[in-house]
């Protein structure tokens, strides 16, 4: 499963999306991950839950063009849910001069709503809750911290639900939601994904019974004293979109890109970057898909799973 979740404000448009994916029960890892958000133009994105080949396919052959009628996008999408047995729904945001989300479940297009979701029900149940309680699931003295280095981005409605995302994937009861948050919006008038950074700190005061485990206790502070990561984006200009998960103690950063118009299928894992590094490899404009691959010599598919690592590159 997957969770997808779009929302409008006014003429802002939000969607987020964790990047699982699941074969046969079994949850992949990150190198067969992808984000499942894509970007077809300025003024369109689409987001998809169900089966990853054909919301592919479908994303890859939708009209793309500005031009393109409302009528003309909804029409291919929904030719995609139905030709395939509903195997995949979808979430569409139409920027200017629209400004709507669009849903297409169980063979009805539903349109006009602020909020919309795909995906797992049970995911998107821990969504609306820690969306109210704004606490992390995990460990209850814990208060999640997200950067921004936009000063407007931490007023848009996609900021807390990047958040609320974190939150759900960190929850072990949701198990069909993981990977790492994603989210795109076009909150500068046109659709871009978003950059943030996500760190733990310590609340200075919470409620515990009275036979807590001090060492376990302990333990978990220094754990989540440990954990924080950042999400860059590629410039909006570039041939190749990408989005980069670091992980600044360890070093390691997880990319997935692709076309600017299409899915982010292609993955790479890069070792020993710190953030200027990556930074600069993100900046240059007109980057190739072919050079991701190039670089650096050390890098390597992701095989097992990440242990936590530490951040320091934290935005005010």
């Amino acid at each position: 499963m997957t969770l997808v979740v779009g929302k409008q404000k006014g003429k802002i448009l939000a969607l987020v999306s964790d990047t699982g994916i699941e074969h046969n029960g079994e949850r992949l890892g990150f190198d067969q991950q992808i984000p499942k958000i894509a970007i077809l133009n300025k003024n369109l994105a689409v987001a998809f839950a169900g089966s990853q080949d054909l919301a592919i396919n479908a994303i890859k052959m939708a009209p793309k063009h500005e031009a393109a009628t409302y009528g003309e996008i909804i029409q291919h999408f929904v030719e995609a849910h139905e030709a395939n047995e509903r195997a995949v729904d979808f979430i569409l945001a139409f920027g200017a001069p629209l400004f709507k989300l669009a849903k297409i479940s169980e063979g009805v297009v539903r349109q006009g709503r602020s909020v919309e979701w795909i995906g797992d029900h049970a995911g998107f149940s821990a969504f609306q809750e820690f969306r109210a309680k704004r606490v992390d699931p995990t460990i209850p003295f814990i208060a999640p911290k997200l950067h921004s280095l936009r000063k407007s981005e931490m007023k848009s409605p996609c900021f807390d639900m990047i958040g609320t995302m974190r939150n759900v994937i960190a929850q072990a009861d949701v198990q069909g939601v993981f990977g790492h948050p994603v989210a795109a919006s076009n909150l500068e008038n046109v659709f871009e994904f978003v950059s943030y950074g996500i760190s733990l700190e310590e609340n200075t005061s919470f409620k515990s019974d009275s036979n807590i485990d001090l060492p376990k206790l302990a333990g978990q502070l220094a754990e989540a004293r440990s954990y924080a990561f950042s999400c860059f984006i590629s410039s909006p200009n570039d041939r190749t979109r990408a989005i980069a998960f670091h992980y600044m103690r360890g070093k390691i950063t997880y990319v997935h890109f692709g076309a600017p118009s299409e899915p982010l299928t292609n993955f790479v894992r890069l070792d020993g970057l710190n953030v200027i590094e990556l930074q600069q490899r993100l900046a240059p404009r007109g980057k190739s898909a072919r050079a991701w691959h190039r670089y650096p010599r050390n890098r390597r598919l992701l095989r097992t799973p990440l242990s936590s690592t530490r951040h320091d590159h934290c935005w005010p």
